[in-house]
């Protein structure tokens, strides 16, 4: 009786000591997150913060799971870099990319439970950007110029109210 049960407590032990293996690299690869995270969003390294991410993608090549974090991580660390930029048209067109980041993202992942952030995060930045177009208004001179990004922030307003929206519903 011992041995017939002695392959099977093997496998058990095996399978326990490589889930806390995963477990452990797992936590690991969450603090470097929390720290690129920290990069981007406290001190603004967010070319720093990207390579990093770029490094842990490369490691982290068969974790589909660990890459989807990743992926969220990346489009969070646009914005946060896009927040930091003097210049404004620079600023808006990091703004735009994020943006488009954002719906790639939703594109390749789906809107589920797990992308509840990101649709946050997206209202967050449609909110930010709109704001920043709104502010934009208040300077241009041009009626037609007016006219177009009066649109513009009313679009990407109406994007990020879907989006909390969503996250809502997916929360609920």
């Amino acid at each position: 009786m011992k041995l017939a049960s002695l392959p099977g407590s093997l496998a058990l032990l095996v399978g326990l000591s490589c889930s806390a293996a995963l477990s452990a690299q797992s936590s690991e690869a969450k603090r470097e997150i929390q720290f690129i995270k920290g990069l981007a969003k406290d001190w603004g390294f967010v070319q720093l913060a990207t390579d990093l991410l770029e490094d842990l993608r490369k490691a982290e090549q068969g974790d589909s799971a660990m890459l989807r974090l990743l992926a969220q991580v990346d489009v969070e660390v646009s914005f946060q870099g896009s927040k930091r930029i003097r210049d404004l048209d620079k600023r808006e067109a990091e703004l735009k990319s994020a943006l488009e980041k954002f719906d790639n993202y939703l594109a390749q992942y789906g809107r589920d439970e797990e992308s509840v952030d990101v649709l946050k995060s997206l209202s967050e930045v449609c909110e930010y950007y709109g704001n920043f177009i709104s502010q934009k208004l208040a300077i241009t001179k041009d009626p037609d110029k007016r006219k177009e990004d009066e649109g513009q922030a009313l679009e990407v307003f109406i994007k990020g109210i879907k989006a909390a929206n969503e996250a809502a519903v997916i929360y609920d």
